[in-house]
This record gives structure tokens, C-alpha cells and sequence, in this order.
């Protein structure tokens, strides 16, 4: 199950036999566990965001992983055709109250039609 919430994270998509491991619901606590799984392998989630020269080609939250256990995570909005801007930029000192933060405005409806369960 553990593989199946890390491939959820950072490919946001589950296939047939995945949703069925699942079930109609995602746990929480796993979401967060696969999340700091993949900080740990690599630096920031989406995986592979970077900066070409400056510019950035990517709508959405990141999360960044920073030294001595510090977490960002960064919105950006495309301002206009193909031009994206940071219109926010947040720093956490604790993993947990950042995760929690990136899944409330990342995955405020659930990945890739799955909700949250409730409670």
C-alpha cells in the first residue's frame, strides 16, 4: 500500500487495481507518510520541478524541501499565455503543519478523483 500512496503523490493518478486497493477513500495519514517519503527522494514535489533560466513552466503548489528539516511550499499561477509567476510563498519548520498545508491547497478535493475520507 505504501508504493501505491508514494506513485499517488507524485504522479497524482491511480490505476484500476490501485483504486480498488485503496478503496473509495484516501487516508490521510498515508497521503502524509508518502509525502515525506518522497522529500526524502527527492527535493521537491511535483518531482522534477526546476527553473529553466529563471522562468518557471509550472502551475500549482511545490513543496520544497530546504537544510536542517525546513519545508516551502510555493504557488504558481500562469499570468499570462505560457508566463507563470510565484504568487505565494510559505515556510514551515515542522514536516507535518507543512504537509498539511500542501494537501489542503494541492489536493483540496482528493487526487485524481479520490477523496479524503471523512473524520
Amino acid at each position: 500500500m505504501k508504493a501505491i500512496y508514494e506513485k499517488l503523490v507524485t504522479t497524482r493518478h491511480a490505476d484500476v487495481l490501485e483504486r480498488k486497493a485503496i478503496g473509495g477513500s484516501l487516508d490521510r495519514a498515508r497521503i502524509i507518510e508518502a509525502l515525506e517519503e518522497c522529500l526524502v527522494k527527492y527535493t521537491s514535489l511535483p518531482i522534477g520541478f526546476e527553473l529553466n533560466d529563471g522562468a518557471v513552466q509550472y502551475s500549482g503548489f511545490v513543496f520544497f524541501r530546504g537544510p536542517k528539516a525546513t519545508y516551502r511550499i510555493k504557488e504558481f499561477q500562469e499570468s499570462s499565455y505560457l508566463r507563470y509567476k510565484m504568487v505565494s510563498d510559505v515556510s514551515f519548520s515542522d514536516f507535518t503543519s507543512a504537509a498539511n498545508y500542501y494537501i489542503a491547497h494541492e489536493f483540496r478535493l482528493g487526487i485524481d478523483g479520490i477523496p479524503f475520507r471523512q473524520g
